[in-house]
């Protein structure tokens, strides 16, 4: 609002100017009070403006950075298919059918690698348990607590996600339903020290650690890497599962023939394909329209900004004229002139940016949690910012303030 009013107020007087009232003695400068009013409008235009490309700047910088994040598995060509057959098979017989469709994708055309998991990559949904590990005490029952991951045969391999120790999980621990389990490297050095020790341990009394797998980041690229426990899904009977599937070379074209022998095992499934890309993009859809949205309101700002300067500047030419007419024929030069104009808009500029640094700390510093590889607050960033908002408005100032280099000395003290 303030903004606009600034802005409307520049325009409606430089509008309302005649050439009488510019000539006058009472016009050398626009009144005291409607100046200073219009430079504290346009000083609070900068200073949000200088809060918002702050903030729009740290929601760029924290996207690349979230993109940069390795996810701990290899994405490239692997696709999920998601599949419900909630109603169309007995629970009791769901890890079979399930099973029995997983044969049917890894044979498909242009198929590399398959496997299976109670849930995908990149997904917020979690499944949490407690574990208790024979030999090594907890102090507190947070320390038990650790994501689960019910899993099928080649689980690890069609994911690209590298052991560091021991084995992945297999057909024939699925087949026989073992009591086995694949920990992650944070699993593994929290309770044994290093992977090697923990191959070979037993969690819960009878699962056996077969293998350690690398970190990786199951649910958000921002999300720290939680203590991780894979095993067999088997035993587990349900009857929504996500496929996970890694092409041979096309994967659009392994994407079709996935959803033809989905369709030729049992053509009341409705299966959802979603690529890798996909999934990443919907794990930081929160920065992402963040980030938009902070973009759009800075490029408003920014305009309001500008546009409010570049009224001010030109009314205040206008109402100057005469004075400027006698400082050319006086022998001012055209950079003198310019100089003479652009003092007050700099100021102004300078002022509005020092307004907007502590709330560009406040705002910062309470949308904390949205940024990531970001500090809350950096004086560089802000720094930079500041400079740039004061190049763009000196800028704008001076293409208003050209109108004063074209003033006639002869023929406006002429008509004086």
């Amino acid at each position: 609002m303030a903004a606009c009013g600034a802005n409307a107020a520049s325009l409606l007087r430089l509008w309302r100017t005649d050439a009488s009232s510019l000539l006058s003695g009472d016009s050398r400068a626009i009144v005291s009070g409607t100046r200073r009013l219009t430079r504290v409008l346009i000083a609070a235009q900068v200073g949000c403006s200088l809060v918002l490309v702050v903030g729009a700047v740290s929601m760029g910088q924290t996207l690349l950075h979230l993109r940069n994040v390795s996810p701990g598995f290899d994405p490239d060509r692997t696709f999920t298919v998601s599949v419900d057959a909630t109603g169309l098979v007995p629970r009791d017989s769901a890890s079979e059918y399930h099973g029995r469709l997983h044969d049917r994708i890894v044979a498909a055309p242009g198929v590399l690698r398959a496997s299976m998991a109670q849930l995908g990559p990149l997904t917020s949904a979690t499944t949490v348990g407690s574990v208790d590990v024979a030999g090594v005490p907890q102090a507190e029952d947070a320390d038990r607590m650790v994501r689960m991951f019910f899993v099928g045969p080649d689980y690890f391999e069609t994911l690209g996600m590298p052991l560091v120790a021991g084995r992945g999980i297999t057909g024939q621990d699925t087949r026989d339903r073992s009591r086995i389990a694949v920990v992650n490297d944070r699993f593994a050095t929290f309770f044994f020290g290093t992977p090697a020790a923990a191959l070979g341990r037993m969690v819960n009394k009878d699962v056996r650690i077969v293998g350690v797998a690398a970190d990786a980041h199951y649910s958000s690229p921002r999300d720290d890497v939680p203590r991780a426990m894979f095993v067999p899904y088997t035993p587990m009977q349900r009857t929504h599962m996500t496929h996970l599937v890694r092409a041979s070379a096309d994967r659009p074209g392994a994407m079709r023939t996935v959803r033809e022998a989905i369709a030729s095992y049992d053509a009341r499934l409705r299966p959802k394909i979603t690529t890798s890309e996909d999934l990443f993009a919907a794990a930081v859809a929160r920065e992402r329209f963040f980030s938009v949205i902070a973009v759009t309101v800075s490029s408003l700002a920014l305009l309001l900004a500008a546009a409010g300067l570049y009224a001010a500047v030109a009314y205040a030419v206008s109402q100057r004229r005469a004075e400027i007419a006698v400082r050319l024929a006086l022998g001012a030069s055209t950079r003198a002139i310019l100089l003479l104009v652009l003092r007050d808009p700099f100021v102004t500029t300078l002022i509005g940016v020092a307004l907007g640094i502590p709330g560009a700390y406040i705002v910062m510093r309470s949308a904390a949690s949205l940024l990531f590889g970001v500090a809350a607050f950096e004086p560089v960033t802000v720094a930079a910012c500041g400079v740039a908002l004061t190049g763009i408005a000196l800028v704008t100032a001076a293409v208003a303030a050209r109108r004063a280099t074209g003033v006639d000395p002869v023929d406006t003290l002429r008509n004086a």
